[in-house]
């Protein structure tokens, strides 16, 4: 079997994740190639797959714009000719689009694998039953949730699976967890979906209960400048830091005493997972699409919190960093996420998915 996995680039981000530790093991099993819109300065170091490239251009003015897309489409309906897959995966149901239009009636299966909230993508009724219909035809789906596979009805549950994200290798690897520092910690783009800010007060809160930890967020983003403005009036600011990007997040987290993720909605998050992977104890906002409620069962091998709560978010911290013995016990058992994710067995799900589709 060929197959080409399909994403706008391979900057470092969720997605891009999981493509290159999919990608690096699937060929193994098939012809993979990942094919990219774009190559971007920060990306993810590829492993030995095969790479195809778009090049493609965003131009400002409208007319170039159109003409432009309108030849890109024929680029990439050309280039998968030429590397002639039985299936393409695309990364994104904006992907999934772009190559439906691009291959109109073509013979090549077409899976598209959903990575974000679809209740935040489609707000409206009329904006929901526009998708599915968009979507009807396609021959296969990736969910990572049950919540993201329910929100598009029965039909289009019937053709699809759930799959979890594979953890990236370096994240696998034994750690032991004997010098443990008084940091708490995240790691994440700074956007709006991960509700940094709410973070920062949460942090505020916790640090007046514990005065000898620190707490960092490493990470950059959009946001960054509403977080500096936020961190300068922060009670614990010289305590509370702003690392930005970081190179080798596990070698910043591995022992730390907490891991935290904020979010307001997310897929399935990679950090969380790669924290677990490392037995950090993990505290979470059970966010939907229902990725962290999916990956903690709460006080057993991590904590759940409610979206947008800095009081519950700073008590749940406060208390793994005051009861060590408590704190290391949920992290134990969240290492047992090493066995239900490693990137071998993810990608043999998808083989067995992959031949499900093609062999329709």
């Amino acid at each position: 079997m060929k197959a080409v996995i399909y994403i706008s680039s391979l900057s470092r981000g969720g997605a891009e994740r999981v493509v290159t530790t999919l990608a690096a093991q699937l060929k193994k099993e098939c012809g993979i190639t990942v094919l990219t819109d774009t190559v971007n300065a920060s990306e993810y170091e590829e492993s030995d797959f095969e790479r195809a490239n778009l090049n493609y251009v965003v131009y400002p003015d409208v007319v170039r714009r159109m003409l432009h897309k309108f030849l890109y489409l024929k680029k990439l309906k050309k280039e998968v000719k030429r590397l002639s897959p039985d299936v393409v995966i695309s990364f994104s149901i904006e992907s999934g689009m772009r190559m439906k239009q691009a291959l109109g009636k073509s013979s090549v299966k077409q899976i598209i694998s959903v990575r974000s909230n679809p209740t935040v993508d489609y707000t409206t009724a009329k904006e929901k039953e526009s998708i599915i219909k968009k979507l009807s035809d396609t021959d296969g789906f990736v969910f990572q949730t049950k919540d993201q596979r329910d929100f598009f009805g029965k039909e289009i549950a019937e053709r699809s699976t759930i799959i979890l994200n594979p953890i990236a290798p370096e994240f696998m690897e034994e750690h032991l967890r004997d010098k443990i520092e008084k940091r708490v910690v995240t790691a994440g783009r700074l956007t709006k979906s991960k509700d940094h800010p709410m973070l920062l007060r949460a942090y505020d809160l916790a640090a007046e209960e514990l005065p000898d930890y620190e707490f960092v967020i490493y990470g950059d983003g959009q946001l960054r400048s509403e977080m500096e403005k936020l961190h300068a009036t922060l009670q614990h600011k010289d305590r509370i830091i702003l690392y930005g990007e970081c190179e080798n997040v596990r070698e910043k987290i591995k022992n730390a005493s907490v891991f935290v993720m904020s979010s307001k909605n997310e897929g399935l998050p990679n950090a969380l997972m790669e924290a677990m992977a490392l037995g950090l104890p993990v505290v979470s906002t059970d966010c939907p699409c229902g990725g962290p409620a999916l990956l903690i069962e709460n006080d057993k091998n991590g904590k759940l919190t409610p979206v947008g709560d800095e009081k519950a978010m700073a008590k749940a911290i406060t208390e793994l960093c005051k009861n060590r013995q408590k704190a290391e016990e949920l992290g134990k058992e969240a290492g047992k996420i090493k066995e239900r994710c490693n990137d071998k067995r993810i990608a043999k799900q998808w083989m067995g998915y992959l031949e499900q589709v093609v062999n329709r």
